[in-house]
């Protein structure tokens, strides 16, 4: 397997786990394992590898860490507010922006978003600085 797709199977394959121990319904150390390992890094993960920042693994680890934790409270706060909470929602929700960020990280549409994105700028009479 290519090695710029190996991090995104990771996060899908964590993903998938999280998602089968909240929505069947395992309990124990395992279902806290899984869940707490998803909610911590895979949120923020794709939203880092989209970013591309010029920094260490450790540095893109914490600042993973620091977007997971955004993005799940950002969640939780906005299902608390619409009066929609539930802990299997909240990780659903977040599941679907790991899903989405991962498809947005993929190399083919990647390529696509550029692409539009340079034709927009163009139409608009600007340059765009990379």
């Amino acid at each position: 397997m290519n090695r710029r797709l190996l991090a995104p199977a990771g996060l899908l394959v964590l993903t998938g786990l999280a998602q089968m121990a909240v929505l069947v319904g395992i309990h124990g150390p395992a279902r806290v394992a899984v869940v707490f390992a998803f909610l911590l890094l895979a949120p923020g993960w794709p939203m880092v590898s989209i970013a591309d920042p010029p920094l260490g693994l450790l540095a893109r680890l914490g600042l993973a860490i620091a977007l997971s934790i955004s993005l799940d409270m950002l969640a939780a706060t906005g299902l608390l507010y619409l009066r929609l909470w539930s802990a299997e929602l909240a990780v659903v929700v977040m599941a679907f922006v790991v899903v989405v960020g991962v498809i947005i990280d993929l190399p083919p549409t990647r390529t696509v978003l550029l692409r539009r994105a340079s034709s927009v700028w163009s139409a608009l009479g600007t340059e765009r600085r990379t």
